[in-house]
């Protein structure tokens, strides 16, 4: 995800839960109508199917890892790139975080 964006980035910070085989917790960094990069201990590869779950909104939204980067404490920093655009799904949560 890089200069080639079609959206627009907001800055939302929240709690996410990544459903793979297994479950495992991240935190929210930003996210678009395309995609959402956020920090997870889960050490998931490009290429990965998986569902986010945006838990302070409980929406889940299906995506494909496309980027991973370590990041501090010992987190990775993942960019994943939703399966369907989520326009509909990003217009909720900024109305709710302007609440």
């Amino acid at each position: 995800m890089d200069e080639r964006r079609s959206s627009d980035r907001h800055i939302l910070e929240g709690k996410v839960e990544l459903r793979t085989d297994v479950i495992e917790p991240g935190t929210m960094k930003n996210i678009s109508a395309m995609g959402i990069t956020l920090y997870s201990e889960a050490p998931l590869h490009p290429g990965t199917e998986l569902d986010v779950i945006l838990m302070d909104r409980n929406v889940a939204v299906k995506g494909t890892v496309q980027r991973i980067v370590p990041s501090e404490n010992g987190k990775y920093e993942l960019s994943i790139q939703f399966d369907a655009d989520a326009s509909d799904i990003l217009m909720v949560m900024k109305e709710h975080a302007m609440d």
